[in-house]
């Protein structure tokens, strides 16, 4: 059973692999955008009239402050996939591995 459906996910992985490194990296770099812009609205808050410190631009602005936290987090999580896949293609390992160890079995 398992040497019938494996050569179809293999076939499968390889055409889908380079939309599934992109949205990976596209996310990532969304991720960093978000954290940017946030940190940015922060920034001009605390420059606004009259200056904030940092803590009363968070009070005034608790999305900013929720979405700087989400997107760091999530940054970590989609940014070390991308770095794990960039590794990957740049060691040539992208799908191979996972057509010789099924067809062991």
């Amino acid at each position: 059973m398992c040497k019938l459906i494996v050569p179809f996910l293999f076939f499968f992985w390889q055409r889908n692999y380079p939309f599934f490194f992109m949205f990976v990296f596209t996310t990532t770099l969304l991720c960093f955008f978000v954290f940017a812009m946030c940190a940015l609205r922060i920034k001009k808050l605390m420059e606004g009239d009259p200056p904030h410190t940092v803590w009363k631009a968070l009070q005034r602005s608790p999305a900013s402050a929720f979405l700087m936290a989400y997107a760091f987090l999530a940054t970590w999580f989609v940014g070390g996939l991308t770095t794990f896949h960039v590794y990957l293609i740049s060691t040539n390992q992208v799908s191979t591995w996972i057509y010789d160890v099924y067809m062991l079995i």
